[in-house]
């Protein structure tokens, strides 16, 4: 199986792209990752549970060129020596159509994947590539690493988790404040933490000591941070407005775009608001069902979303080709 994924471009010389990372992992320890590296990692590490031999970023003029390639990611980076004949699995991240318009005529694209059901039809609405290449492949959650912390002892109700980037800073201090200014009539305990300012051993620190999550996106294609807390078993009250909310959308002269911020969730997670208003009606009987144990996340994770269950769901689509 080869697989690609490699976010670096050249910075001073040629071929410095595939020095860097390896500088820079002898130099100093990991504990930070982006969406699209947690998704790599997983899907590596089910690859090793399952004892499953790849080559990955094997040099562009070493891997094999008969068999199938995965590659997460890169748009045409991720497919430099690959042959018309090659079949390609295109792999989380490629971007959007209309931005690779050729990629169905220049390669030969077996599957164009998304991890969720809106964000595929997003992309399949542009109408540019063929219909039967679109298919949804969510990435597995780290059940191992995000364990049941729901006996720990609780040192505070609830952790904010603060994604609002898309909005101005009045929106964001109007959602932000309102739901503080909820917590604090209620005499509720809070800690916020802000999307790419944590690291991976803070943010399990803080849910091993919270009752509870309320979280804070416009939209998400999976939401690892989500599926992280609901996997350690932290009940999840999240802000669904409901639209896609990117700048980006009004350059494919897509203004309004139905979106969610879970797509992986039902009763067993938590629960939702889409508004303000929705949120103070609403949020009282959650954090009372907090308090009776009412809900069970990581049942819906373990069911749903392990690493395990996702390493299946791409090997029938590899061994499909």
């Amino acid at each position: 199986m080869e697989i690609r994924y490699n976010q670096e471009y050249d910075r001073w010389v040629k071929g410095d792209r595939l020095i860097r990372p390896i500088i820079r992992k002898l130099i100093r320890k990991k504990n930070r990752y982006s969406g699209m590296e947690m998704v790599v990692k997983n899907f590596l590490l089910g690859l090793d549970k399952r004892r499953v031999s790849y080559n990955f970023n094997k040099g562009f003029f070493f891997f094999n060129r008969t068999k199938p390639i995965i590659s997460f990611g890169l748009g045409e980076r991720g497919l430099i020596g690959v042959t018309k004949s090659q079949p390609v699995i295109a792999a989380i991240g490629f971007p959007h159509p209309l931005e690779l318009p050729f990629l169905c005529e220049k390669y030969n694209i077996a599957y164009y994947l998304q991890h969720s059901k809106w964000a595929l039809e997003l992309v399949r609405s542009a109408h540019v590539y063929p219909n039967h290449i679109f298919k949804t492949w969510p990435s597995g959650i780290d059940t191992d690493t995000w364990i049941d912390v729901s006996t720990h002892n609780k040192q505070f109700d609830v952790l904010i988790y603060d994604k609002l980037y898309w909005q101005d800073k009045n929106y964001h201090e109007e959602v932000l404040d309102n739901i503080i200014k909820h917590l604090n009539i209620n005499n509720l305990s809070y800690k916020i933490i802000r999307y790419g300012k944590y690291l991976i051993s803070d943010y399990q620190h803080l849910l091993s000591k919270s009752s509870c999550m309320i979280f804070l996106s416009a939209h998400e294609t999976q939401g690892f941070a989500c599926l992280e807390a609901l996997s350690s078993n932290v009940p999840v009250f999240a802000w669904d407005q409901g639209f896609w909310l990117d700048p980006v959308r009004f350059k494919y002269n897509q203004p309004v775009v139905p979106a969610t911020s879970i797509p992986f969730f039902d009763e067993r997670c938590g629960d939702f608001f889409c508004n303000i208003a929705d949120f103070s009606i609403k949020f009282p009987r959650f954090f009372e069902n907090v308090k009776q144990h009412y809900y069970s996340p990581r049942d819906y994770i373990l069911e749903n979303l392990t690493i395990e269950k996702s390493t299946e769901i791409m090997l029938h689509l590899y061994k499909s080709i």
